[in-house]
């Protein structure tokens, strides 16, 4: 029976909990902790109304962002909150049993009523746990909230009958599994998975992840079709019963042997694949470029994986992975010439072929033909070889015996020397034999340096306007070699990152997309929009076989594909450029979002406190002055349009800060107003309530009166204004602080 924990595991005490929660807040609207109604239908609605809907999704700050949301909320909601986030931690032995009581007791307290510290429903028993959860849970907790109380509305709108026989024991759970399915998302939500345990313990797995649902059904039933949710939880089911009556008894269980061994890896668990799809957005200059690049130092051959889950030895990049990453970007000449030498030198055509150097280059590369490369390249005094010789092209380094066996020449070496271009050829054959790590880069030949990204395991691209499909993913176009220019379909930049992802399964690998939002990312990503999706992300055996998760066809070179659960993607968005409400919404359904606005407790200035001298005796206070500049921008424009800190935090001298006004922010602003020079001065207060001058100006005007200009009054022309910008030099201190001196 799915009870069974294991031996070390005492579930009972939680599933009499579980049977108190069912009896008393789904059957009834009673409270868990005290004898009150909480579980009501309008608390539910009330949350959803003004919880979920202003619930920031970032789970770095998910805690705070649920008691901020809940502060003006009456007394009831919030301990309805914290009995909500009691019965999430019920399951979880990863969380700390008193740091269970802490957060639950923060919630609780919030509604100005004593946390009921001695109820039964506390115990460390209790609180113990039965499973360890895992990350993805965590990452995820706003959905998991939302999931919940759309569950809980729509099963309190049911009448008490129908209720009571949903979740009554006569029909084992499935009927409720059934019904739950039409609750958005319910299949991706791992809180479904712990509910159905809890209620229905004997039918329903401890199994969480949905990676480890999928994987347990593949090893045991070879299906890798995709199922719901409920077709899991029923093969999962018959997969128990019949291990149950092989190995006659019932207290088996997924994690331990002998079911752990027959579904994870003999070597230890299956490497950690909770995916990251992060994006962050926020104005410019608020340290997103500059988070991707200090993110790309944990995906480097240098830095090894630090978790448990994975075994040491392949906490360094394997020789499969590198040579996935070298042949990426070679020729298939190179390719050939490296299997011969690889093979001592010769080898029939079918032993090239099925070369391992080969087999890799056919996944970068599609229109070759190995018989074809050779006989251009076949030496010209071949007796073999009855190719004209007109159609031969050097380097001639091969040649072919009587019995059909492809030989390098035995000046092979020396032949390609002869050019600085072919010389890699002779590099390269030689680097792949010895395999990685023989020799420091900087002391290797320049040209092999050129052909190598030094253990790097991640790209970065830039989106544009003109940025496609076939640049991303894969397409058809023109390559040149030494023989002129030929058209294949070649993989993009995504499709070259998952390929040495699934090459190389026990590291993390990713994809920095800087300014996603300027591509037009239904055309980028194309059909792929769906395999990026963390729970639709493929996990890959040793032999490269699919054991969970989704593929599809290419269009172009008609390739299985799927996008590796390895693999992390990670973007930045300038809301100022575009406002996320208007970012393609299937992108923001499979994306975490974390949001990055102006700090400026962080510009240090020349005395640590954000302040420089102004060359005058006194001082320039930047962080008053950004903080001035950006509440008038918000006030004006809106808050995606405000001035990120980096702009000031490298500013150390007034020069400084003239430089940057001057050939930054007042372009930017220029862009932002639209050369509405008026509402600049607005920012700069360089005006006054009547449109009078606030000396020192930064931006200047003057007026031009029509009579002054053309001499005489004219009614084909208004009086106007002048506008300019003081030169950088003759901008002053009195200037800049008079922006934020008016706060004071």
């Amino acid at each position: 029976m799915s009870r069974y924990c294991g031996e070390n595991a005492a579930p009972e005490p939680i599933l009499k909990t579980a049977e108190h929660w069912k009896t008393d807040c789904l059957l009834s609207d009673g409270g868990i902790f005290e004898n009150k109604e909480l579980w009501k239908i309008d608390y539910f609605q009330d949350l959803d109304q003004h919880l979920i809907k202003g619930l920031d999704r970032n789970n770095d700050v998910f805690l705070e962002k649920l008691e901020t949301l809940l502060e003006p909320r009456p007394p009831e909601i919030k301990q309805l909150a914290a009995e909500i986030w009691w019965l999430m931690l019920l399951c979880q032995n990863n969380y700390s049993r008193s740091k269970k009581r802490e957060d639950i007791k923060t919630i609780w307290e919030r509604s100005g009523k004593p946390f009921p510290e001695n109820s039964e429903w506390l115990t460390d028993e209790i609180l113990a746990g039965i499973a360890n959860v895992g990350a993805g849970f965590f990452a995820r907790l706003a959905w998991e909230w939302e999931f919940f109380i759309l569950l809980m509305i729509e099963l309190k709108k049911l009448p008490v009958e129908q209720r009571g026989a949903l979740l009554s024991d006569s029909s084992g759970g499935w009927e409720f599994a059934e019904w739950i399915e039409g609750i958005p998302e319910c299949a991706t939500r791992q809180l479904r998975h712990m509910i159905l345990f809890l209620l229905f313990p004997d039918n329903f797995e401890r199994v969480f992840s949905a990676n480890h649902r999928k994987r347990i059904v593949s090893k045991f039933t070879g299906k890798t079709r995709r199922l719901t949710a409920v077709e899991i939880d029923r093969n999962l089911f018959e997969i128990r019963s019949e291990k149950e009556r092989a190995h006659g008894t019932n207290k088996l269980d997924f994690f331990y042997p002998p079911l752990k061994d027959m579904w994870q890896p003999p070597n230890g668990n299956p490497p950690k694949t909770v995916t990251m799809n992060l994006i962050l957005y926020g104005p410019p200059g608020t340290g997103k470029t500059y988070r991707l690049n200090k993110r790309t130092g944990e995906y480097s051959a240098k830095k090894q994986i630090q978790s448990a889950e994975i075994p040491s030895e392949k906490q360094i990049q394997t020789r499969e992975s590198w040579l996935d990453e070298e042949l990426s970007k070679a020729t298939w000449r190179s390719a050939i010439i490296g299997a011969l030498y690889d093979l001592g030198g010769e080898a029939k055509i079918d032993g090239i072929s099925k070369h391992k150097y080969i087999k890799i280059l056919k996944q970068y590369k599609k229109s070759n033909n190995v018989n074809n490369e050779l006989n251009e390249h076949t030496h010209p005094d071949s007796k073999t070889v009855i190719q004209k010789k007109i159609y031969r092209k050097p380097p001639y380094v091969f040649d072919r015996k009587p019995d059909g066996t492809w030989y390098l020449v035995n000046d092979w070496e020396e032949i390609c020397a002869e050019e600085p271009k072919w010389r890699r050829h002779v590099e390269l054959a030689k680097r792949w034999k010895t395999g990685p790590d023989q020799e420091s880069p900087d002391k290797r030949p320049e040209s092999e340096q050129e052909h190598e990204s030094h253990g790097q395991r991640f790209e970065f691209v830039t989106f544009h306007q003109a940025y496609s499909y076939e640049d991303f993913v894969e397409g058809i176009r023109p390559r040149s070699d030494e023989d002129g220019v030929k058209y294949e379909i070649v993989p993009g930049v995504f499709k070259q990152i998952c390929q040495r992802a699934k090459a190389d399964p026990g590291q993390r690998y990713a994809i920095f997309i800087d300014e996603i939002n300027r591509g037009n990312i239904a055309s980028i990503f194309g059909e792929l929009i769906t395999l990026i999706e963390t729970d639709k992300r493929v996990v890959y055996g040793n032999d490269g076989t699919v054991e969970s998760g989704m593929t599809l066809t290419l269009p172009y070179s008609g390739e299985q594909f799927g996008v590796p659960a390895n693999l992390d993607i990670y973007g930045t968005m300038n809301t100022a450029d575009r406002s996320i409400a208007l970012l393609d919404t299937a992108l923001r359904r499979r994306f975490q979002f974390e949001e990055l606005m102006p700090d400026a407790s962080v510009i240090e200035g020349s005395f640590g406190d954000g302040r420089i001298e102004d060359g005058e005796g006194g001082t320039i206070d930047l962080r008053k002055l950004l903080e001035a500049i950006n509440r008038r921008i918000r006030f004006l424009l809106g808050r995606d349009m405000t001035i990120g800190h980096s702009y000031l935090i490298n500013v150390r001298a007034f020069d400084d800060l003239k430089n940057v006004l001057y050939s930054r922010i007042i372009p930017l602003l220029q862009e932002y107003f639209y050369d509405d020079w008026h509402r600049i001065q607005l920012v700069f207060r360089d005006v006054g309530a009547t449109g009078e001058k606030l000396e020192p100006q930064i931006i200047r005007h003057a007026e031009m009166k029509k009579e002054e200009i053309i001499g005489f009054d004219h009614d084909d022309f208004e009086d106007s204004v002048e506008y300019s910008v003081t030169p950088e030099d003759e901008i002053t201190p009195a200037a800049i602080r008079k922006i934020y001196e008016e706060s004071d």
